[in-house]
């Protein structure tokens, strides 16, 4: 009778489809997939990866940072547990690596900020998960090296993040001129899966122009530049004085630091509306906080969304001794970009969407704001917003948290910075 230890390993990789496939197969030796969200490029590059250290080569697999290996090593357990239980298999989770004993082959988990892991070994492919998340110093001078003793293969899989060295490498490989490199784009709807199908049609629906490009396109979008369009037609709202009976309306709060304005900025739910709004500057904050009290009042406000900065938290707490319904909103690299995104995404829309886009007030100070407001990549890759030196983002931030309290419920959220719609 056979020992079952002694049969062959059968690994229950997922089956590829045909455009994975000739991804898979391309003779190229740096391979730049460039990918939209849930098309399966884990899966793509994770079958190869498997596949190859199973037969024998030397594999590292790297992330941009440790924690975004988890989920990676939990599909890796999935995989391989019955060849764990065989003892063919020999995973060691603190360390990241994985052994397949019959062939001798290993699979090492490495995160780009721990560099100096990376280059103690040669291997025969290397697979950069979000490759345009790390820097080009890390690919030219710690990955591509390790490559050298046998001649390895780079799969380089990620979404866009603007254009830096993940852009330059990948028009390298479509260009065609270098036949070692070659360049695939795979937006997210080329998974025929329908739950990924509604999901892209979702996301065109409710994403602005610039994230639906590049996380669900997979397209290169610039790293500067202007952020918002369809200004002329959004700004077209005139302000009123009195609330309209029987509608309600919440607002946004930016506290101003220094030389920058506090601005309040007001919404009718009803209309998806902009109506009211005001700057402040020169006056102390008790003066602020009793105009504030005085349009609450006047305008009957719900719901009142405010900044929370050094500035605004003891002014939030004066508000709520007051009796204001205001919610605080902590203001950071994380929360602020996905505030504007929405913002941007309802002005694309303007009035003529009612149930998605918004209508602003013609006011010269907004429009200004807006047309000149910029976006600019950080090195980590995520967007910074902000107005140019020298000028004020402030009505433009008030209106966002208008819009924002306007379109999410307030009901029992303990902390607005960590609540967003999927």
């Amino acid at each position: 009778m056979n020992n079952y230890n002694d049969e062959p390993l059968n690994l229950p990789l997922p089956r590829l489809r045909q455009d994975q496939w000739d991804i898979v197969q391309h003779p190229a030796k740096v391979k730049l997939v460039a990918c939209g969200r849930r098309w399966g490029k884990t899966t793509t590059a994770g079958s190869v990866a498997i596949a190859a250290a199973s037969q024998g080569a030397r594999v590292a697999w790297i992330v941009p940072i440790y924690k975004n290996s988890y989920g990676l090593w939990n599909d890796l357990e999935r995989i391989l547990a019955q060849g764990v239980a065989r003892k063919k298999v020999i995973m060691r989770k603190h360390e990241r690596t994985i052994h397949f004993k019959d062939s001798g082959g290993t699979l090492y988990v490495f995160s780009a900020d721990r560099e100096t892991s990376i280059r103690s070994n040669a291997y025969h492919l290397v697979v950069v998960d979000e490759a345009a998340r790390i820097s080009s110093e890390i690919w030219d001078a710690t990955i591509e090296p390790t490559l050298a003793d046998y001649d390895g293969d780079a799969i380089l899989i990620s979404t866009p993040k603007g254009r830096n060295f993940f852009y330059r490498l990948w028009l390298r490989g479509r260009s065609g001129r270098d036949p070692r490199y070659a360049a695939f784009q795979a937006p997210s709807y080329a998974n025929p899966n329908p739950n990924i199908q509604a999901a892209f049609l979702r996301a065109k629906d409710s994403v602005s122009r610039r994230i639906f490009q590049e996380e669900w396109l997979a397209e290169f979008v610039e790293n500067s530049g202007t952020v918002f369009s369809n200004v002329a037609d959004t700004c077209v709202a005139q302000e009123i004085k009195r609330p309209v009976p029987g509608r309600e309306y919440v607002a946004g709060v930016d506290w101003g630091r220094d030389n920058d304005y506090t601005v309040i900025s007001i919404f009718d739910t009803t209309t998806r509306q902009q109506v009211y709004m005001r700057r402040y500057v020169g006056i102390d904050w008790s003066l602020q906080r009793k105009k504030i009290v005085a349009l609450s009042e006047r305008f009957g406000l719900t719901q009142i969304l405010a900044e929370e900065n050094a500035a605004g938290s003891p002014n939030i707490t004066e508000l709520q001794e007051a009796g204001l319904p205001v919610h605080p909103f902590n203001m950071n690299g994380k929360t602020k970009p996905k505030l504007i995104d929405n913002f941007v995404f309802a002005v694309e829309r303007g009035p003529e969407d009612t149930e998605k886009g918004v209508t602003l007030l013609e006011n010269q100070y907004l429009m200004d704001e807006m047309m000149s407001y910029t976006q600019k990549r950080s090195p980590s890759g995520n967007w910074k917003y902000s107005a140019p030196r020298g000028m004020n983002d402030d009505t433009v931030v008030a209106t966002a948290l208008g819009y924002k309290a306007m379109t999410s419920s307030m009901v029992d959220v303990a902390s607005w910075s960590d609540v967003w719609p999927v």
